[in-house]
Order: structure tokens, then sequence, then C-alpha cells
């Protein structure tokens, strides 16, 4: 089973680097969502035409076997106590879901910050979902980190949006794990202060790249690269991080990475 996730690259006209704005997406005709949640899912009726939502995204996970129906369910419920600007694709992301079968786990934290990240790691926090065997399992934060194998950088990549030991260390799916950065460098310098708005932030841009084994997209210019000492402008702070050796054996990760398509308007991440 794949699972793809398309992220829409920045307008360059668009500050998208710095503001994460309320986007929409058009349904297309040919994939049609036939089903609606029953009543006691809240009457969460099913469109097929006009801007995608959260409600038809739930209904293509469930019908194609991705998600259990306690995930959808569950999600749904929460969903529907409130209204929310965010793509629907980034507000499914963040519920928490993982998919059926081998557990795999995409992380969209949004800009949750350090303080975000210790609380999810509460030991009351936890989760009771059907495994791939249909019996229960209690799930906690800690299984999650451990098989993400995709992880939106929080917070555009920011110094403190991001957890080491209570988190980035914990995602322990190191031989598939790559991380997006949605971030456009030159608009986020450009904020005042002037220069004062690292993203993505140096040390952790470097402990990505080498947690990835390499596999770190940035919205604004595709893969991760090299970046030669001596280079000047708004990739400068990056000169001469991470060696050579180092730069050869992520390239190749990248390389490797087909179900990684970088194309001028977005990037398109296959789960497979």
């Amino acid at each position: 089973m794949k699972t793809p996730t398309k992220i829409a690259r920045p307008d360059p006209a668009t500050p998208a680097g710095v503001a994460e704005l309320p986007m929409e997406r058009s349904i297309t005709p040919s994939r049609l969502a036939t089903t609606t949640f029953p009543t006691s899912d809240l009457s969460l009726g099913v469109v097929t035409t006009g801007k995608l939502t959260w409600r038809t995204v739930l209904s293509w996970l469930r019908d194609d076997k991705i998600l259990t129906a306690e995930d959808v369910d569950r999600t749904a419920r929460r969903f529907a106590g409130g209204n929310s600007a965010q793509h629907p694709l980034v507000r499914i992301g963040s519920a928490g879901l993982t998919r059926i079968g081998d557990g795999k786990v995409l992380l969209f934290p949004g800009d949750a910050q350090e303080g975000n990240w210790l609380s999810w790691l509460d030991s009351s926090i936890k989760w009771d979902v059907s495994g791939p065997d249909g019996k229960m399992v209690t799930v906690v934060a800690e299984n999650l980190l451990a098989r993400t194998v995709f992880y939106k950088v929080g917070h555009h990549s920011s110094h403190n949006a991001t957890a080491k030991a209570k988190g980035l260390e914990m995602m322990a799916s190191q031989s598939e794990l790559i991380a997006f950065i949605p971030v456009d460098r030159d608009v986020a310098l450009g904020r005042s202060p002037k220069g004062t708005w690292k993203m993505p932030a140096r040390q952790l841009y470097l402990r990505l790249l080498d947690k990835c084994q390499g596999r770190v997209v940035r919205s604004d210019i595709g893969w991760a690269t090299y970046v030669k000492p001596g280079t000047r402008g708004t990739e400068a702070e990056f000169a001469g991080m991470g060696t050579v050796p180092n730069w050869s054996e992520w390239t190749k990760a990248q390389q490797a990475a087909k179900h990684v398509q970088i194309t001028p308007s977005y990037i398109d991440f296959v789960l497979e």
C-alpha cells in the first residue's frame, strides 16, 4: 500500500517561509468519495466536488484501509469540536495517526515548541488502538516517535521547535526517516530584526542531516546541498557544514530516495 503526501512549494511572492497561510485544494473529479460516515459518527457527509475537507480525506483513508475505524472515529469527533484554517492534510497529519499493517507514522507537529513535546511524553498520555492483528494495544508517544518515517520539522526548523533528547533522538527509523522543512530562508532572514530569524537553525539542520542520513528536503531549495566554504548570501551560514565524505554519502541517500519527487511546484512523498 502506498500513501502519497504532496506538499506545495512556496510561491516566491508569498512569505510562506515565515507564516503558514490557510490553503485549500480542489478535489479531482477522478477520485469519488462515494461513502458517508454513519449517523453515529456525527453525520459527517463526504463531498465529491469543491474544496478538499478533512471529512473527505478521512473517508479516503478509511476506505483504502490505511486507518482503522477507531482512528477515523476518534479523529472525526475531535475535529468536529471546532473549525480550523489549517489545510486538511496538515490538520490530519497532526492528529497522531498511524497506518494499518506496519504502523509507520507521519509526524506533523506544527509550531509546537519544547513544552509541547514534553507534554506528549507524560505518562498519562496513551491510546488504546487496534493492532495489525486486530488485538487492542496501548500506544504512547515514544512508540509513535520510534516509528516516525516522515517528520515535518516544527516551526520552519527554528532553534526551539524540535525537542532533542525527548523528540528527534527518539526517532529510531533512521534507515527510512526523512525530514521536510517548510521554509523560505531568504524571506525569513529578511524579517525584522533582519538576520535574526535563522531558519533552518544551523545546529538543528546539521543534526537532521545526520539523523536522516542526508534525506532532508527544504521547500525553498529542494534537497539540502553542500555549501562550499566562502559562499556568500542566504546560505553563507551553512558554508563548510558537514564533511565532504558526509555529503558524498548523504547525496547518495537522496538519489536513492525514489519515493520523493521534487518539482518547481510541489514536493511529492510516497509512503511505501
